[in-house]
């Protein structure tokens, strides 16, 4: 008989601590943000979101994953290795439908936007003692790029598009350590006032290379719907005094179907709330719009998760019919 009491009692106990309201604490749900390298200034970017959402919501347990940049993302997106990563919303479309590159691909049928874009400038760069002033300069000159990166994705079809050959060098985040030995004449980074130009500015004098409406032309008709250009505004840099007119692409955060639509609520909810905070943070967010773009899903192709649509609708957003997923219609 006590055996059978003992029985009992262990399986009443195991109903108890697998009921979600019991009054026993709930574990926290585990998840992973791809970011980018953390020498990138956009590193802390990723941080600063993954702070405000678990400031509001301490129930979800955010890990900020070091990795390649948006590309890199992207496939540990489909990879199911991280929950969340940010990269370009053209690149994320072009995967999704299977176009462009990706075309007579598998289609990323379970990507899901969590909100619109932003526009930010990619900065093609160059040491200023050096005798580079236009891209077509570029030719046979070592050129420090990053394998793994949207911007750097672009900055290829860029170079291909206008026939520019740079000998490139795929040394990832050591490109700032490049140039200042003059292994690299130049490189490129994404966002005004980006943390890594601004502390290679500290021993290297820097140009910002200009690209011409010609170029952006012959590139977007290699590699239509892919690239976009923006101005670069005056004095985002140290002695860049006047602004430049840069390739350009809208940056926004992914998951996909297999992260819950309350998970994705909350995240969602919480960066929306805390968006001035956020846009305040640097001269990307604040200049690329972070405060109002994305929340009015501009600069967004791929479907919006199931989360992010109640949480639109719960706040007076109009949804735009390509962004409904086949799950919510």
């Amino acid at each position: 008989m006590r055996r059978w009491i003992v029985v009992v009692f262990c399986v009443m106990l195991a109903v108890l601590l697998t009921q979600p309201e019991t009054g026993f604490t709930a574990d926290k749900v585990k998840l992973r943000w791809g970011s980018t390298s953390t020498r990138s200034g956009f590193y802390a970017y990723f941080v600063a979101l993954s702070k405000t959402v678990m400031k509001a919501y301490p129930e979800l347990d955010i890990t900020v994953v070091e990795t390649g940049a948006g590309l890199d993302n992207l496939k540990r997106l489909r990879e199911s290795t991280v929950h969340f990563g940010g990269l370009n919303s053209a690149v994320a479309y072009a995967q999704y439908a299977a176009v462009a590159e990706y075309k007579g691909k598998e289609k990323f049928s379970k990507l899901r936007a969590l909100y619109g874009g932003f526009v930010l400038p990619i900065n093609i760069f160059v040491r200023a003692d050096s005798d580079v002033y236009k891209l077509e300069d570029l030719n046979k000159k070592p050129f420090a790029h990053f394998p793994g990166s949207s911007a750097d994705r672009l900055a290829l079809f860029l170079f291909d598009a206008n026939n520019v050959k740079p000998k490139l060098l795929p040394i990832g985040p050591a490109a700032s350590d490049a140039i200042k030995s003059r292994r690299a004449i130049g490189s490129q980074r994404l966002g005004i006032g980006e943390a890594s130009i601004m502390a290679l500015q500290a021993t290297v004098d820097l140009r910002f290379i200009p690209i011409t409406e010609e170029e952006i032309q012959k590139t977007q008709e290699k590699y239509p719907g892919q690239v976009s250009t923006m101005m670069l505004p005056a004095n985002s840099y140290p002695k860049q005094d006047k602004p430049v007119p840069s390739l350009a692409y809208a940056v926004a955060e992914y998951t996909t179907t297999d992260v819950s639509a309350d998970v994705v609520y909350k995240v969602v909810r919480a960066i929306h709330e805390g968006r001035s905070r956020l846009a305040g943070l640097s001269k990307s967010l604040e200049k690329g719009l972070f405060e109002t773009a994305p929340w009015e899903l501009k600069y967004q192709d791929v479907p919006l998760h199931t989360g992010a649509i109640r949480y639109f609708k719960e706040i007076g957003v109009p949804i735009p019919k390509h962004l409904i997923p086949p799950e919510a219609q």
